[in-house]
């Protein structure tokens, strides 16, 4: 926890919990670089939640920059989806003197987290399109640079879809549209592509999808339909669906057991 190669709390912004933790591998210059946003249902999230992958991407020589963000009540998704924007900025403009290469910074998130990177990650490329959906606010999406690519793990696209099954977990219709702080389909990442289309899509780096089949807290339909949706409008995809896993295994239990880490296996060779 005192590692002098854990950077802890860097901020990137003024507000509460608008900081950072940053991994650094023993010989970081030119290193990849992850930024990791955690879930957390956009109400318990916190970037310590990183710590086992942090750990795992520092020994294999990748600077992982960990993400805090404001949660539910102290914000909404549209306010969580600028400080993740905020962090991937302070990323590309500091990670060199970390030793990390700012031409090589994937974006990945898991479950919450991937939602809100998919925003950010489509707000970036709707801005480099310059096809920002309608209704938005033309401040949000000035132009950006995108990461090299993005990875999705276990996450949530269709909000229309994902509402119901929100709501049978206890989450109340009043709380889940507080959370989600605008129209559903403002803060849908898959309603966002949809209105975008091809030049939205084609706009995008490399993505990847990765979901367990047995995930029953969101299902792994999300991720087959987004990734489709992504194929059919002309970005660059791969999914990569695992047997018989919770939405937890791949990120938590897999790499506490000490067995096989196929989510980090994969995740390595994308950086490769």
């Amino acid at each position: 926890l005192l590692s002098p190669n854990i950077k802890r709390g860097v901020a990137y912004g003024d507000r509460w919990r608008q900081t950072l933790d940053v991994y650094l591998p023993q010989k970081p210059a030119g290193a990849p670089v992850v930024v990791f946003v955690s879930g957390g249902a956009w109400i318990i999230g916190n970037k310590a939640w990183a710590f086992l992958m942090g750990q795992t991407l520092q020994r294999n020589g990748v600077v992982c920059v960990s993400v805090d963000y404001r949660n539910y009540p102290q914000a909404a998704v549209p306010q969580m989806v600028d400080d993740v924007d905020a962090a991937l900025r302070w990323t590309f403009e500091n990670i060199e003197a970390y030793g990390g290469d700012p031409a090589r910074v994937a974006l990945v998130g898991q479950s919450a987290g991937a939602h809100l990177a998919a925003l950010v990650l489509l707000r970036r490329a709707a801005a480099a399109a310059e096809a920002p959906p309608r209704g938005s606010r033309l401040g949000q999406w000035l132009a950006a640079p995108l990461p090299a690519q993005w990875v999705g793990i276990s996450g949530m696209y269709d909000m229309a879809k994902m509402l119901p099954a929100l709501r049978a977990r206890g989450l109340g219709e009043r709380l889940m549209r507080a959370v989600l702080g605008a129209a559903v389909d403002a803060v849908s990442p898959a309603a966002i592509l949809s209105e975008g289309g091809g030049e939205l899509a084609r706009a995008l780096p490399p993505c990847a999808v990765m979901h367990g089949t047995d995930d029953q807290s969101v299902d792994v339909g999300q991720s087959r339909a987004f990734a489709d949706a992504l194929r059919q409008n002309g970005a660059t995809v791969d999914d990569i669906y695992f047997a018989g896993k919770s939405h937890t295994d791949p990120i938590l239990e897999d790499p506490l057991s000490g067995g096989p880490d196929r989510l980090m296996e994969t995740l390595l060779e994308k950086l490769d």
